[in-house]
Parts: structure tokens; sequence; C-alpha cells
């Protein structure tokens, strides 16, 4: 398998409030390349993000070299999403479910 190359959060040109990001993407199974980008509501919101992004980073790489000093987060089950539309629930004949 190849090593993930380091992924290192950029800030997009002329925007304080947006990054891009290439990792590998194991949504489909295999690894591949993905850029991914975010824009938030504030500069704020962006300082956080770009914080807990980098403590991710220490976290995971702590945790691939075996670190045991490390605190889990309980696991998350999928949950089915429901959308809560007027216009989403409304029936072909245009009458509510």
């Amino acid at each position: 398998m190849l090593e993930a190359p380091q992924c290192v959060l950029k800030p997009m040109p002329n925007a304080e409030k947006a990054f891009v990001w290439f990792v590998q993407d194991f949504a489909e199974g295999e690894a591949q390349m993905e850029k991914f980008a975010i824009r938030l509501r504030s500069a704020e919101d962006a300082e956080s993000f770009k914080s807990k992004f980098e403590a991710s980073q220490l976290f995971n790489s702590k945790a691939k070299n075996g670190d045991e000093d490390l605190t889990w987060a309980e696991t998350v089950e999928d949950v089915e999403e429901h959308v809560d539309d007027i216009e989403t629930n409304r029936t072909a004949d245009g009458g509510e479910d």
C-alpha cells in the first residue's frame, strides 16, 4: 500500500475564510487522491477549523505510531437522514404524505 503524503491545509488565494487540501480518499474502496475545499462563515470559524484540522493530524500521527496516551471518542453509528422539507414530503398529486 502506498504511504499517504502529509496532508497540508493551504489558505485559498484572496480568501481568509477558505482552505484547500489534497488527501487520499478511500470512500470508494480504493485510495484516490482528491482535492477538498471549505469556505467558512467567519475568520474565527476558519481559525477554529484550521486548529482542529491540525490537531486531528497530530492525533492520527500519534495513533499510527502506537502512542497509548490518546483519548478516543465513542463510535457514532450511522443515522438515516431525515429530510424535513415541505416540497420533498408531498406526494405526486400535490397532497401531503
